[in-house]
């Protein structure tokens, strides 16, 4: 679901695991689940704002 809503891949998702980059997660039985407030501040974190 993630992957769908950034477009990309889960490969990509997989990568950024595994070097520390991207959303906070949850790690459970396994899986890797995130937290929408987290991918939300992620997201509002990684926002550009252009200065003109």
């Amino acid at each position: 679901m993630l992957a769908e809503r950034w477009v990309c891949s889960v490969a990509r998702l997989q990568r950024w695991l595994t070097v520390g980059k991207g959303s906070q997660y949850l790690k459970i039985v396994g899986k890797v689940l995130y937290r929408l407030k987290g991918i939300e501040a992620y997201e509002e974190a990684s926002m550009v704002r252009r200065v003109f």
